[in-house]
């Protein structure tokens, strides 16, 4: 009977167990490529919120303790495209811990292509912790490109939807007409109006 040297079974058991260990190594790369892989969308959505959400800075010209109010204050951010917006006031006061009343307000966004969309208002209110939206009242103008123009009673500026909305009557005006209807709606991210209820439009003659 013949033995095998005692170093060759030292050897191929030290070659079995680097293999072995090989393809352990490559099952574990494997799997953490596929779950990768699986949870890479999810991962890249949660970066691409967290980047969309930057906190808006806040700057103000003084400000009364004992009243809460502060005077010109000025709201400077991003929404989720990450298109700049501003927003200016002549003063505001917390309501509350969670609301900020704004007088003499006027919001500004300047989308992608340079266009700027603008609303104003004697009153508005917004979230005093982060102003992901704007509410006006008491009288809104909003703007659009410069030339288009819609006067109506309140409106909501959301940041986040990129909406400009209104559930009370409007009247526009643009180079082209006039406008009015119950309600509308502006998505000024994709570019669309949309008009409600009763709506009318009259077209200039420039013949």
């Amino acid at each position: 009977m013949k033995y095998a040297p005692k170093t060759s079974i030292t050897k191929a058991n030290a070659i079995r167990s680097n293999r072995n260990r090989l393809k352990f190594l490559l099952v574990i790369c494997g799997l953490i490529l596929l779950v990768g892989m699986i949870s890479w969308p999810y991962i890249e959505e949660f970066l691409e919120e967290r980047n969309a959400k930057p906190i808006p800075k806040i700057s103000i010209e003084s400000i009364d303790l004992e009243k809460k109010t502060v005077t010109n204050p000025r709201i400077i951010g991003t929404d989720n495209d990450h298109q700049p917006y501003i927003v200016t006031a002549s003063s505001g006061e917390q309501l509350d811990k969670d609301r900020v009343l704004l007088r003499q307000v006027k919001g500004t966004i300047t989308l992608k292509d340079g266009i700027v969309v603008m609303a104003d208002a004697n009153m508005a209110q917004t979230q005093s912790h982060q102003a992901e939206s704007i509410y006006f009242y008491d009288t809104v103008h909003m703007t659009y490109d410069a030339v288009q123009k819609v006067t109506t009673q309140d409106a909501h500026l959301d940041f986040k939807k990129g909406l400009l909305y209104t559930e009370n009557p409007v009247e526009g005006q643009g180079p082209d007409g006039v406008v009015s209807a119950q309600s509308f709606s502006f998505d000024y991210k994709n570019k669309v109006l949309v008009l409600k209820g009763k709506a009318s439009l009259t077209i200039f003659n420039k013949g």
